[in-house]
């Protein structure tokens, strides 16, 4: 008889794996067994992968569902297609609002804002929607970074049609809102508070 052990990966919690062999080992379990122990290590790294994309997600979005302020800028060609600021504003801010996320107060907002930035040149547009929020450095400093966004932004044509626009910008809001209520959902929706017993 020999003895095979999987050490590896203890570190991370992954389990130790001692198997028995026999020598009259038939030739399926030969076949088998690599294949179940390639499974195994799979199936505990992408618990590892699993916990690492939970605390990205809750350092990038977590923040207490605490209402924010909102900041928008527009450069377009505006005689060419009607776009506004004031028409990004109100479609940004009724999506925060409905979600009870949107404050003018500094105070209330914990230094948090979305940051939405519309770039219109011709034909094409790119929309840029990021997420701030105040981070403590590993020497103490506390300062606002940009913690949540896409790279680049979204880009595409909107063939002279502002209402498009306003659209994707809509659709890549409702991708925001919807993470971070999820990553935010216990502090957004406490448990009821248990009734008093006697």
């Amino acid at each position: 008889m020999s003895l095979l052990s999987l050490t590896g990966g203890l570190e991370h919690g992954l389990p130790v794996l001692c198997l028995m062999f026999s020598r009259g080992m038939d030739l399926t379990r030969r076949v088998l067994l690599p294949f179940s122990l390639a499974a195994l290590l799979v199936s505990a790294a992408a618990g590892q992968d699993s916990e690492y994309r939970e605390r990205l997600e809750r350092f990038q979005l977590f923040n207490a569902c605490r209402p924010m302020n909102l900041t928008i800028t527009l450069a377009d060609d505006k005689a060419a297609i009607g776009l506004t600021k004031e028409a990004l504003q109100a479609a940004v801010e009724s999506r925060l609002r409905a979600a009870r996320l949107y404050t003018e107060d500094y105070a209330k907002s914990n230094g948090s804002w979305l940051f939405v930035n519309v770039l219109v040149v011709g034909r094409a547009f790119n929309i840029t929607v990021l997420y701030h929020k105040m981070v403590t450095d590993e020497f103490g400093v506390t300062s606002p970074a940009s913690t949540w966004g896409a790279a680049g932004g979204i880009t595409g044509t909107h063939g002279g049609d502002a209402g498009y626009i306003v659209s994707s910008l809509s659709r890549h809001l409702d991708k925001f809102l919807a993470e971070y209520l999820r990553v935010n959902e216990a502090a957004c929706n406490p448990a009821p508070p248990s009734p008093r017993t006697p």
